[in-house]
């Protein structure tokens, strides 16, 4: 019998999307899945909902517990899962049906520990935007072929193929598929407790141990990038979890590698810093607390600084940054904060995912 992939889906009052998206994992041309669904609380049908599936197909397993975050609710169907492959899948998005199945295909040709595609950003309107993995190799070393239909293999050789891997890999987990071995043989979890960026924290300790990683051009996994209830799309003290979780995978790197290979991969995590602070700044055009905006971003400030001093000239060396000497000023955000809306659109013009 194939390989049994286990698709872990953390469910918080998706009674809109839920039946999309689990009917997407259920229709997958690669039919030897488990669908675990955790409801994390709520108070919504979207529990209702999950038993009449798991009474109906045996194929999903749901497990129930108390608003403990995302990041506690992945956990929980790590431990639950029984597959050799381990995929994740937000509630309200989905997959194509051939998503899966491709992902191991290249998986397996490629010998590798973990499969990446492309995927779409989608709206309200219908609207769509294709995002495609940036694959330069731009801290390592990588095998490619500028075919679109043929798979980007990258392998990662020592500290400099680890910063490539890490500065060219998405830092999101669903449009991936994992080596359930590798999980559980290095104990990887999410940090229990954040709800916001945690899922960076696993994806990046995981691939510290990938050897090759195989990347597909075409979009197989729909965002919902737009989702005005999501946590990403909610300005709240949550997005300070993310200093956290970048101080998590900083001391990770310090304490498990030599000094040498720190200082190879520390630009790479310069680079994943500062992309964070970049969304969260783009993000702000969409919000009206100042006050809280402020206080954020002079946090960001200080924490780029005490671990990464050099910051500022790297950022705005970055060519896909909008508008990087602005960022860069924290006179000139403060200016940019109390400004008009207009304003504030034409700085994130393009920059919402």
């Amino acid at each position: 019998m194939e390989s049994l992939i286990s698709v872990i889906i953390p469910v918080y009052e998706a009674e809109r999307t839920i039946e999309r998206c689990l009917d997407s994992v259920l229709s997958q041309t690669y039919e030897n899945i488990e669908a675990i669904c955790i409801v994390d609380g709520g108070r919504d049908g979207s529990a209702d909902i999950l038993r009449g599936y798991a009474a109906r197909d045996a194929r999903v397993r749901v497990i129930e517990q108390e608003g403990k975050g995302p990041a506690t609710a992945r956990n929980a169907g790590l431990d639950a899962a029984r597959g050799a492959y381990i995929g994740f899948v937000d509630a309200d998005d989905f997959a194509e049906p051939t998503m899966y199945g491709r992902l191991l295909a290249a998986m397996r040709e490629a010998g590798a520990q973990l499969a990446n595609c492309a995927y779409t950003a989608f709206r309200p309107d219908g609207g769509e935007t294709v995002k495609l993995p940036d694959l330069h190799g731009s801290c390592g070393c990588a095998q490619n072929d500028t075919k679109k239909n043929v798979p980007f293999v990258f392998v990662s050789e020592g500290a400099e193929g680890l910063g490539g891997l890490i500065a060219d890999t998405p830092d999101f987990i669903w449009d991936k598929l994992f080596d359930a071995a590798v999980i559980r043989g290095e104990g990887l979890r999410f940090p229990d407790g954040r709800v916001y960026g945690e899922d960076t924290v696993f994806l990046v300790k995981y691939l510290s141990f990938v050897k090759r990683a195989v990347f597909i051009r075409d979009a197989l996994y729909h965002y919902n990038a737009y989702n005005e209830g999501s946590i990403t799309n909610t300005m709240s003290d949550r997005w300070y979890d993310i200093f956290e979780n970048l101080k998590d995978i900083l001391f990770f790197f310090r304490e498990s590698r030599p000094p040498a290979d720190f200082e190879i991969l520390a630009p790479c995590l310069e680079g994943l810093f500062i992309r964070y602070y970049d969304r969260r700044a783009n993000a702000m055009l969409r919000y009206g607390e100042r006050g809280f905006q402020s206080r954020y971003v002079k946090y960001s400030f200080e924490f780029l600084s005490r671990y990464f001093p050099g910051w500022k000239a790297r950022m705005r060396a970055m060519p896909d940054v909008v508008f990087p000497r602005v960022k860069t000023s924290l006179f000139l955000m403060r200016l940019y904060i109390l400004a008009p809306a207009p304003v504030k659109q034409r700085l994130g013009e393009g920059r919402r995912a």
